[in-house]
């Protein structure tokens, strides 16, 4: 009777163990605004030229960013790069998901800009979508003027971390060479689910 009644809290405790352990992780969340960093290369007009244009709008899960494509150079691609800090711990997987609208710009232009945007994660390409025919991943034409977004198209990836410690996600947007064009807007929604 002694042996049996000693057996039941060493069961307990041994169940209790791996529960305890599990709600120490945190799922982190999309870095805020404030820690995502802007560079570019190339040249353009308008209103990504020194970023102007692009910024984050909303709070929460609705929380998303904004890329302006104005007409650019004839000479080159421009290109906007926004990196931010993301807190991984080992054998974890995390799927970063982008979810991508695109809306026309109204200043009486018919020509819709072509645009490029990827998503990465530790250097790792997430995918992408374009408005550039000929990609096998098409991204939605803007509608006309004043119609609104588009559905969102999402791109996603399952990260899973071979090491404790910070990679950086990366959200990248190419615009090519043009003589004019709309404004168009691009609108991503990242999010962040842990397996």
């Amino acid at each position: 009777m002694a042996g049996a009644a000693w057996s039941v809290p060493v069961i307990a405790l041994a169940a209790a163990a791996p529960a305890s352990a599990a709600s120490q992780f945190v799922c982190p969340p999309v870095p805020a605004n404030a820690s995502w960093v802007a560079s570019s290369t190339g040249t353009g007009s308008g209103n990504t030229q020194g970023n102007q244009g692009a910024s984050w709008a909303g709070t929460g899960a609705t929380r998303n960013f904004t890329f302006q494509r104005d007409n650019a150079s004839t000479a080159s691609n421009y290109v906007l790069r926004l990196t931010a800090p993301l807190s991984v711990v080992t054998g974890r997987t995390y799927q970063i998901r982008y979810a991508i609208q695109t809306q026309r710009g109204c200043n009486g232009s018919t020509t819709t800009v072509n645009t490029n945007f990827d998503g990465y994660i530790a250097g790792q390409r997430v995918g992408g979508r374009s408005t550039k025919s000929g990609f096998g991943n098409q991204l939605q034409d803007p509608p006309a003027c004043n119609a609104g977004y588009t559905a969102a198209q999402t791109i996603s990836l399952n990260y899973t971390a071979t090491s404790t410690g910070t990679v950086q996600l990366e959200m990248r947007f190419t615009a090519f060479p043009t003589t004019g064009g709309n404004n168009d807007d691009y609108r991503i929604t990242p999010s962040i689910v842990c397996l």
